[in-house]
């Protein structure tokens, strides 16, 4: 006769009288909560307690909703568990044959409309895959996530797990389940964000700094027109070749069109747009060196006032709806080039998504191979870091008390901070000066960096303060400060 096993909640919180067996939960691995890092000590001493008191209070709460899973940084963690048995009167428990190369593990499972889907962990297609109708199958490159065993008072064997309510993986998501609003073209708004709305505010944008003006504005033009046909090589890679080879007579329909409109965009003297997205994509390299370059080198490269995007103003409609963006919308749309996917994370993409877990137990040996998957757990949220139903970890900051000089001198400078000549300049152009919205360019001459050394009481101490200066300053338009501290009186003195 074929061997049957079954996934059932942990001995120990088996009732005595057998009455749980005819429950839905009996077959299904429970969760656990614990609010302590020593979560896991607590869940072995629980496990191993004679009575199941410890262990069935710590159970997730169901108050008729999916229960919410916080984060380690809210001070909650959740491990799983379940006893592995036969399918046989009192329910033996089966022992894993790890020699064979017998396995158990667990897996998490988003579930979408009542579909379970499955995180795919292959290098190319990662994601979450639909199991449709076949929610028992694993997947060969299903993420496994690793059981552990334990021993309960009674002696018997149960395994237990990490949930992992967090991840740093990411996967390209298709339109289909991106939290990417697809039903524009994200990469109209790339294009915005990119050149339209830094040349929109180009008073603000080439009005910062401490560079003589003509060469401010210059070097900030210069940069804008290379961020412009960069992105056209990235979305345009015809036109963008063509601008840049001078071959845009061989282009035809809206990708002719945007070249032939962007021709028609004069600048100083006989230069215009298209011209100088040339200049730009041929001096690529040059351009993306570190430094910022001088009005020599700017010349060097052919770069004149006449590239100056402040004084030579474009047409009226180029920054419009109907200019530039709809001439490369209309590329776009002609060169059929889908809307790049956009990469994602793992978990919590929405607030409505609903996870749950099943465990497996892998038989290899048998001819075909086993996998036993356990019946679905109770289904669960997973919330996002900054969740305003999450518990607030204590944190306790103590800051210098003696704010005296004798005080924070006997601070070690622990803290090392390396500048380059270049960052060290910059910092000697911040004068009061700036306030007034001129002064000098400072280029110092001595040709080193330095390494500056600080005391971290003290940058605590001056980060407490500024952040204070801050939050009264902006607390006469957000009235947030009621929510933001609440202080209570102590009794503690430098001396």
């Amino acid at each position: 006769m074929a061997e049957t096993f079954d996934w059932l909640k942990p001995s120990l919180l088996w009732q005595e009288s057998g009455q749980d067996m005819l429950s839905p939960g009996f077959l299904r691995p429970v969760l656990v909560e614990f609010n302590s890092d020593s979560f896991v000590a607590d869940f072995l001493a629980a496990a191993g307690a004679k009575r199941p008191d410890a262990l069935a209070a710590a159970l997730l709460k169901k108050n008729g909703t999916p229960p919410k899973l916080f984060q380690p940084a809210h001070g909650n963690f959740y491990l799983t568990s379940a006893s592995l048995c036969c399918r046989q009167p009192g329910f033996p428990d089966r022992e894993l044959q790890r020699g064979d190369g017998e396995n158990v593990f667990f897996v998490l499972r988003k579930k979408v409309n009542g579909v379970e889907y499955a995180w795919k962990t292959a290098v190319t297609n990662k994601g979450w895959q639909s199991l449709a109708n076949t929610p028992n199958q694993v997947l060969d490159d299903e993420e496994r996530l690793p059981l552990f065993p334990a021993t309960t008072g009674q002696n018997r064997p149960i395994f237990f797990g990490y949930v992992p309510v967090a991840s740093q993986e990411t996967y390209a998501a298709a339109p289909s389940d991106s939290p990417v609003d697809f039903s524009r073209d994200v990469r109209l708004d790339e294009l915005a964000g990119t050149f339209i709305d830094p040349l929109t505010n180009r008073i603000q944008t080439f009005g910062i700094g401490q560079t003589p003006g003509e060469l401010r504005e210059l070097r900030a033009s210069v940069y804008l027109l290379l961020d412009l046909w960069e992105y056209l090589n990235r979305y345009l890679p015809d036109a963008a070749g063509a601008l840049r080879d001078g071959t845009t007579s061989t282009l035809t329909g809206k990708l002719r069109d945007l070249t032939d409109y962007l021709a028609a965009q004069q600048l100083g003297g006989s230069s215009n747009l298209a011209g100088a997205l040339k200049q730009a994509a041929l001096r690529q390299t040059d351009l993306n060196q570190p430094g910022d370059l001088t009005n020599d080198q700017l010349t060097t490269l052919g770069f004149n006032q006449d590239y100056n995007l402040k004084t030579h103003q474009l047409s009226d409609d180029f920054l419009k709806d109907t200019g530039l963006r709809a001439r490369v919308k209309d590329a776009l749309g002609s060169a059929s080039t889908p809307q790049p996917p956009v990469t994602v994370p793992k978990l919590g993409q929405k607030a409505e998504d609903l996870y749950i877990l099943r465990y497996v137990y892998e038989r290899p040996q048998c001819d075909p191979p086993h996998k036993y998957v356990s019946q679905p757990t109770d289904e669960f949220q997973l919330a996002p870091f900054f969740d305003p139903d999450a518990p607030a970890r204590p944190i306790r900051i103590g800051l210098p008390v003696d704010v005296s000089i004798g005080g924070l001198r006997k601070f070690k400078k622990n803290v090392a901070f390396m500048m380059s000549k270049e960052l060290r300049n910059k910092l000697a152009s911040v004068k009061p000066e700036m306030l007034k919205g001129d002064g000098p360019d400072a280029e110092g001459t001595l040709d080193i960096g330095h390494i500056c050394s600080f005391s971290i009481p003290i940058i605590t101490l001056c980060a407490f303060i500024l952040l204070m200066i801050i939050v009264i300053v902006l607390n006469l338009v957000f009235w947030w400060i009621p929510f933001l501290k609440i202080c209570f009186p102590l009794k503690l003195s430098a001396k």
